[in-house]
């Protein structure tokens, strides 16, 4: 069995919500990736940072995005970036 991270892909977020999904304590969801990414650096565990890395962003989420969150057409794209990853990683 083989062990890997792959951490949460880009999503939409209302203009006032730049400190999701913790509020409370201020943390954007990219700094919750780059403390995912870096405990698994630690952990010497293959991590795959699909936020930087599926290719949708703020420019683009709206054709793979519903909702700029859930996938639509981001599935796919989604999908052949994990797969890419983890025929790699393992």
């Amino acid at each position: 069995m083989h062990i890997a991270f792959v951490a949460p892909r880009w999503r939409n977020a209302p203009a006032d919500a730049d400190t999701t999904p913790d509020s409370n304590l201020g943390l954007s969801l990219y700094e919750y990736v780059d403390a995912m990414i870096d405990k698994a650096r630690k952990l010497k565990v293959p991590v795959f940072d699909l936020y930087r890395n599926a290719g949708i962003n703020k420019f683009n989420y709206a054709t793979f995005l519903v909702d700029g969150t859930h996938s639509d057409e981001g599935d796919v794209r989604t999908a052949e970036k994990n797969a890419a990853f983890l025929g790699s990683a393992v």
